[in-house]
């Protein structure tokens, strides 16, 4: 990368950062206490920090995409890409398998992705919502780090990054809060990260900046979360372009998260 081009990112995202700034530190302090002695104040703000610089490159905006009529052609979705070869993470309500889509980072960088396998039950379409993309377009990507939903606690800090529809902004929106629920009966995380339509497969970070969750569905003022341990547990399975009406036969090992000292 040249240095005018590093210049640039470096300057367009401590803008972003400027602008987040009151917002962090009104969060630093709520979390700090809802957290216990283990996060201060400070500690808190910084590691808010170092999640949304992890995070913020990789939050995507996509939408169907006819490649043909060079036209969008479905509504605008949230999604994570993961991987320098340009996996992402997303939900099964907004995949097709063999589908093209538009992707677009917060740089205004673009790129076309193909639908590739969901989980979806028979019985239960909206459960567990796990589904993967790939980027098509040559290159190598802006990533974000997958964690392991296996070693989240209650009212740990997390941070969404995602595209609400009612903004319809190229740059995402950063939301902040806690997990309240590490496995509900349907399967799901729960957070306080309010949801809106849009955000639907939109990445939740922890305060490490890794992948944790997807945003799936929202009862109430309740916000289910995709669990990231199932597209660990999937990854092989869902590199085919298939919908799954039942989980998946073939299993990866999920390995022990190497950063698990709470």
């Amino acid at each position: 990368m040249c240095r005018a081009s590093r210049l640039r990112k470096l300057t367009y995202f401590r803008s972003c950062m400027k602008k987040l700034l009151p917002l962090i530190l009104f969060v630093s302090v709520f979390a700090s206490s809802s957290f216990g002695q283990q996060f201060s104040a400070q500690k808190i703000q910084n590691l808010t920090q170092n999640s949304i610089r992890k995070g913020y490159q990789a939050s995507v905006r996509m939408w169907a995409y006819d490649t043909v009529k060079r036209q969008q052609a479905g509504p605008q979705f949230s999604a994570v890409v993961v991987s320098p070869e340009g996996h992402i993470l997303t939900a099964a309500h907004v995949n097709t398998p063999g589908q093209t889509y538009m992707v677009t980072f917060p740089d205004g960088k673009w790129c076309i992705a193909r639908g590739l396998g969901e989980i979806e039950f028979k019985d239960s379409p909206m459960l567990p919502d796990v589904a993967m993309m790939k980027i098509m377009t040559k290159g190598t990507w802006p990533h974000a780090e997958m964690g392991w939903s296996s070693t989240l606690k209650i009212n740990e800090p997390v941070v969404s990054i995602s595209y609400p529809e009612t903004m319809n902004q190229a740059q995402p929106l950063v939301r902040f809060g806690s997990i309240t629920n590490l496995l509900n009966e349907y399967g799901f995380l729960q957070s306080t990260c309010r949801m809106e339509p849009g955000d639907s497969g939109g990445p939740l970070f922890d305060y490490l900046g890794r992948v944790i969750g997807l945003h799936s569905a929202i009862n109430g003022d309740i916000d289910y979360e995709v669990p990231v341990d199932l597209y660990r547990k999937y990854w092989t399975a869902l590199n085919i372009p298939t919908t799954y009406t039942a989980l998946p036969t073939v299993e990866d090992k999920i390995s022990a998260d190497p950063l698990n000292i709470l």
